[in-house]
């Protein structure tokens, strides 16, 4: 019910469609009950894909937030185009923010990248602000400016995790599989998950088995 309560995030969306600012600073923010905010914490910052940022995302992510006991922050940003300006604020802004409400480890912050989130992630990462202790592509695609080898510059131990679907027709597997493998050729720790026969809906269709695989992923980097 305090999801439902929450409201949407997706006027953003129409804003962008017609040309409005859409640049707001909201973001959702997923604090565990048994947190203890004034510890600093783990957190998992969240860049959806296009379409907007759905309260299900968080919902969905509440339940790693539970398990591995760290908070959720999800910036909106529109329709999810990531390379658009002010995207790199937004992720900062609302790290820096969420701050405020429960204390977060700044040596522990995961960056997570749903399909269109994952120029996010490039974007994020690329810029000489909070270096990330973990990212996690979700049938994720590469910022067109920013090579795998370019993320691999700021510390190539850096474990990245990729996890796609094997007939995923918008961000095909040879696509995923070839920036995976040019991310450990850089030098950097990459864990693959290929979802066999899943499209793009990857996330909702086979939710269970990718939160349970992201939450043991997750428990390896703490």
């Amino acid at each position: 019910p305090d999801f439902h309560a929450c409201g949407s995030a997706l006027p953003a969306i129409y804003k962008e469609l017609t040309l409005a600012e859409f640049r707001d600073g909201h973001y959702f923010h997923y604090i565990p009950p048994t947190l203890d905010r004034a510890k600093p914490s783990p957190a998992l910052v969240f860049l959806h894909g296009s379409g907007g940022n759905f309260k299900v995302y968080a919902w969905l992510l509440s339940k790693v937030a539970d398990q591995v006991g760290c908070s959720v922050i999800a910036p909106t940003f529109g329709f999810g185009n990531w390379e658009r300006r002010g995207a790199y604020e937004a992720i900062t802004a609302a790290i820096a923010d969420a701050g405020k409400h429960a204390a977060i480890d700044p040596d522990h912050i995961h960056l997570m990248g749903l399909s269109n989130g994952g120029k996010g992630v490039c974007l994020a990462e690329s810029e000489p602000g909070p270096s990330f202790r973990s990212l996690i592509f979700l049938s994720g695609l590469m910022h067109e400016r920013v090579t795998p080898e370019t993320l691999a510059a700021r510390r190539k131990d850096r474990p990245v995790f990729v996890l796609s679907g094997g007939s995923d027709d918008r961000v095909p597997w040879d696509y995923v599989a070839g920036y995976a493998e040019r991310f450990e050729k850089a030098g950097m720790r990459v864990s693959v998950r290929r979802f066999e026969g899943e499209d793009h809906f990857l996330f909702f269709r086979r939710h269970e088995e990718v939160l349970t695989e992201i939450v043991a992923w997750l428990e390896m980097q703490q």
